[in-house]
């Protein structure tokens, strides 16, 4: 990819980006660091329109330095830093990111300290829960936007109304408080066709998150590489699985960076950077299988190989071709993520509305055992509406998979957020256990989490007892297969020796 000339406008206005911390619900938690692609791709879209924004992640300071804050714990830069920060640049414009509704909380704090030190400064907070109900985020006074759907083209407008002084009132993709306090919601943004341009990654310390990863405190727990950063290659998600919002951000239709245009980007990165490793982020990598298999092409042509996986989950219906499987083996997949949902197909056919065969994806699991591929599966329990039974189906259909195909389970409690019909049917139905605050969603979304569904059919503690059955018996399952079976026991050996060096920093460091 062609590196292209940014000329910079006289600086007028300082632009701050601040990537909200990541909440957990003990102290004893491992943080999860990852690079802030919101903020960075935010950063890109400003730089190449001439200004010069400051992107701001106050987890990366010291990992190992974790903060109390209500309920919840949070590492890195604490509160009064953050203010310190922020007082330090006085920008004009502050834009929050905050990815995921259990940050929502910290998020608001960091906009009222923001205000407190730069009470002129604009303050807008933008990401998942911004966009599913912008009527919480404004509910914050000294909030003065809430962010919608994708931001490239947003942030680039309000940061050129703000500069020359304009009201932004008019600007798509916003919701704001009027003269007299009502909460007015603009037309949402319709995404644009075209993707933005990968973002810039020298405007963060890449090092530092590499260094980070290598500590043990790395996103994703399954570590590929030592120089790994994710690629999105893809928006959009065309299906309409009940559970999920990202469509409210990245709308349903399905939008792709050609594969020539993703492999040079790769290429950059490991000319740049020294990558060695990749994790496809997107929500449907092979949606599109001509554009999937050229890029799988692409990589196989990389000297040395470059390690890759998609830890966000696949659909398994678009990879049911051994020929391509072999080819995405010999190019450096390192694993692989399809995402099943429910073992019961009426469950997930009529109720979840994934259109998703099962048998499908037991045919894949052999395929991908034959080649030999790991191969995971993420599983939810827990919805409402669903019966025992057809709980207990799920945990059956995993257990299937992980005994006979080696698929290795990973199954959470449904976690009903606003935006998506789950959320509505539950408070419809009178079936939360509690108000959803975003310390509770932390809480919830915990290893020793609770669900936050009661129904007549099930108690969130009663699913609680069959998950941990279920783990117990699929640990017995891993000990049978590795007792008989001296490749996987091999595998499992090495990267437990791999990990043994981070797990002894975090904890003896």
């Amino acid at each position: 990819m062609k590196c292209s000339i940014v000329k910079l406008r006289r600086i007028v206005i300082k632009i701050l980006l601040i990537d909200t911390p990541s909440t957990m619900a003990s102290r004893k938690d491992v943080p999860r660091i990852s690079v802030p692609y919101g903020p960075l791709y935010l950063a890109s879209s400003l730089r190449r329109s001439g200004f010069l924004p400051v992107i701001y992640d106050s987890k990366i300071s010291d990992v190992r330095a974790i903060h109390a804050w209500k309920s919840v714990h949070y590492c890195g830069d604490s509160l009064d830093q953050i203010s310190a920060r922020i007082g330090i640049e006085m920008p004009d414009f502050i834009a929050i990111t905050n990815i995921l509704s259990k940050d929502t909380g910290i998020a608001l704090e960091i906009a009222r300290r923001a205000k407190a030190v730069c009470p002129k400064t604009v303050v807008a907070i933008g990401g998942s829960h911004a966009t599913a109900s912008p009527e919480d985020i404004l509910a914050c006074p000294e909030v003065d936007i809430a962010a919608i759907g994708e931001g490239e083209q947003t942030i680039v407008e309000l940061a050129q109304r703000i500069e020359a002084g304009e009201t932004f009132r008019d600007v798509k993709g916003i919701a704001f408080r009027n003269d007299i306090g009502a909460i007015v919601v603009n037309p949402q943004r319709i995404p644009a066709n075209e993707l933005p341009p990968f973002p810039d990654y020298s405007l963060v310390d890449l090092e530092r998150y590499f260094q980070i990863t290598a500590q043990g405190f790395g996103a994703r727990p399954f570590v590929i590489g030592k120089r790994t950063l994710s690629v999105f290659s893809s928006r959009g998600c065309p299906f309409r699985c009940f559970f999920c919002g990202a469509h409210a951000i990245v709308g349903r239709k399905f939008r792709t960076y050609p594969a020539d245009i993703v492999l040079q980007h790769i290429r950059d990165m490991v000319e740049r950077y020294g990558i060695d490793s990749v994790d496809f982020e997107d929500d449907n990598v092979s949606g599109d299988r001509r554009r999937f298999e050229a890029i799988v092409d692409g990589l196989a042509d990389f000297h040395p190989r470059l390690a890759w996986a998609t830890p966000n989950g696949a659909r398994a219906d678009t990879l049911t071709d051994r020929a391509l499987l072999q080819k995405m083996k010999a190019s450096g997949l390192q694993y692989l993520t399809m995402g099943v949902e429910s073992g019961d197909q009426q469950f997930l056919s009529k109720t979840i509305k994934k259109a998703l065969d099962l048998g499908v994806v037991v045919e894949l699991a052999k395929l991908f055992r034959q080649v030999g591929i790991p191969l995971n599966a993420f599983f939810i329990v827990g919805f409402p509406d669903e019966t025992l039974e057809q709980i207990n189906n799920t945990l059956s259909f995993a257990h299937m998979l992980h005994r006979r195909h080696a698929v290795y389970p990973f199954i959470s409690f449904a976690i009903p957020l606003k935006g998506t019909d789950m959320y509505r049917i539950c408070v419809d139905k009178g079936y939360l256990t509690d108000a959803i605050t975003p310390e509770l969603l932390t809480h919830s979304a915990s290893y020793k989490g609770r669900g936050l569904i009661l129904t007549r059919d099930f108690t969130p503690e009663q699913v609680s007892v069959l998950l941990r059955k279920f783990n117990r018996d699929v640990f017995i399952d891993e000990l049978k297969n590795m007792a008989f079976n001296p490749v996987l026991a091999l595998t499992r050996v090495r990267s437990i020796l791999r990990s043994l060096p981070r797990a002894w920093r975090y904890f003896f460091s």
